[in-house]
């Protein structure tokens, strides 16, 4: 059974309104670092979410506004569930429903073998960060500025705690407390059963990443994708990695203490442990991999555009790229094993099950491939591919012109947009697609082609950085 939210009456807010929004805490405004972008995630059907996995049948969202299950052993689709917005969270799985969150402004629970809606909950603004649950409690953020606590039998509020911003962050839950970050530069860790503060910690940065954390053995016990529920963990000595938008990562103690910290060249967007090492990935189109004990750099390894998420599956670290790569590498040392490349970026990490991984891309295709990187066959759910559409006032263009080409001064309002082209593609068959960019100022038209290039005036340059990144 499917749901159809069209013509449901409630308050939104537009997204660009929440995205485009001043900081605030504690009364005080926030001085900003970088200019704040209004950003429309995808109105085509591109695939962000990581997929989930139960019992034979993958779960997943897209930005048409769908919740699939589809059959991973064939592709075939089950059913598909449709609310009011794109599916940017992650979906979770507990107690035989699927949770998962939209930028319509709902936490939705369905039965996972028929896609009948139980219970949603409403929130009244959008979601990016991706449900968790532990001890049967669903945590979630909310670019309302809320840290949500709700019961995941039945969709209750239990208590919800107020940042500064936005939270885009995916909460990490041991210890008997919830740490994520906020929009406002802080790392929060709040009491998970009451939603009272613990303390927080004050970076320079907008952080929309997710904590990754370990034990005292180094050890992962948290990252990114904890798609199941859990009972809660508990770390004797356990560290924090949190990445910010002032490009440092911080490597936090359980008690909100620093023990180090490392700049990479832009910002950090997420992090993930293995074996006495840190990898991080970061808009500066590098993967790092760091020495846990104290941050000192192991090697780096670079692609033709940002990554945003990063994991390792069973010895092999895994970087979805905004270049269209899926890259496959060796975590001791950089180096590169294989890379399969779809028709655009691919954000999200996969998911391994056996020999197979499954991810999304842009291109609006679920991918199913080898650990080898062979293709076994891919889902396309027939949107077209336009996923990242940003928009802004003069001034907040201006000030991301001035971050990149310092020179510049834009006479009047301009606009970005990705656009899309066919091109052809290795394992990502026919239906492949290339970003480009262009804007104007003056009377100049300025195009950007291509993951690692701009063109002025005819002469391409080399390792453009994307101003307009969230």
């Amino acid at each position: 059974m499917a749901y159809d939210s069209r013509g449901l009456e409630y308050e939104q807010r537009p997204l660009e309104d929440i995205l485009g929004q001043a900081s605030e805490h504690d009364g005080q405004k926030q001085e900003e670092p970088n200019a704040r972008m209004d950003i429309e995630f995808g109105r085509g059907g591109s695939i962000v979410t990581i997929p989930l996995f139960v019992d034979g049948v993958l779960y997943f969202g897209d930005c048409l506004k769908f919740l699939y299950a589809v059959d991973a052993a064939t592709g075939v689709e089950r059913w598909r569930f449709q609310v009011g917005d794109a599916l940017v969270g992650s979906p979770n799985f507990y107690n035989g429903r699927i949770y998962f969150d939209s930028c319509d402004g709902f936490v939705y629970a369905v039965d996972a073998r028929t896609g009948a809606q139980v219970w949603r909950f409403h929130a009244g603004d959008s979601f990016f960060s991706s449900p968790v649950i532990v001890d049967g409690m669903l945590y979630v953020g909310c670019c309302n500025k809320y840290m949500y606590a709700l019961d995941a039998e039945t969709g209750k509020e239990i208590w919800k705690y107020r940042t500064g911003d936005i939270v885009l962050s995916t909460p990490a839950v041991v210890n008997d407390m919830v740490i994520f970050g906020s929009y406002d530069k802080y790392v929060y860790a709040l009491d998970a059963k009451t939603g009272r503060l613990v303390w927080r910690y004050l970076t320079n940065g907008w952080i929309y990443s997710s904590p990754a954390i370990a034990d005292e053995n180094e050890k992962s016990v948290w990252t990114l994708g904890q798609h199941y529920a859990k009972t809660m963990t508990y770390v004797k000595d356990g560290t924090i990695i949190m990445g910010s938008y002032d490009d440092y990562v911080y490597a936090l103690t359980l008690n909100g203490s620093l023990r180090w910290k490392f700049k990479t060249g832009d910002a950090v967007s997420q992090a993930c442990f293995d074996d006495g090492r840190i990898f991080l990935a970061s808009i500066d189109t590098h993967i790092y991999a760091l020495d846990s004990h104290n941050g000192s750099l192991l090697w780096k390894f670079k692609s033709g555009d940002r990554f945003e998420t990063i994991i390792t599956r069973e010895g092999v670290l895994y970087g979805p790229s905004h270049d269209g790569h899926l890259y496959a590498l060796e975590p001791s040392s950089g180096r590169l094993n294989w890379k399969f490349r779809t028709g655009s970026f691919v954000y999200s990490v996969p998911t391994k099950v056996g020999n197979t991984l499954y991810f999304g891309s842009g291109d609006c295709n679920l991918y199913a491939i080898t650990t080898d990187g062979t293709l076994l066959w891919k889902f396309n759910i027939g949107g077209a591919p336009v996923v990242l559409k940003y928009k802004s006032n003069y001034d907040r263009i201006r000030n991301a012109l001035k971050r990149l080409f310092r020179w510049w001064k834009p006479e009047k309002p301009v606009s970005h947009a990705y656009d899309t082209k066919p091109v052809a593609s290795e394992g990502g068959g026919p239906s492949a697609y290339k970003s480009e960019v262009g804007y104007k100022s003056g009377g100049t038209t300025y195009q950007m082609s291509g993951p690692a290039g701009y063109r002025m005036g005819g002469e391409k340059k080399k390792d453009w950085r994307d101003p307009f990144a969230r």
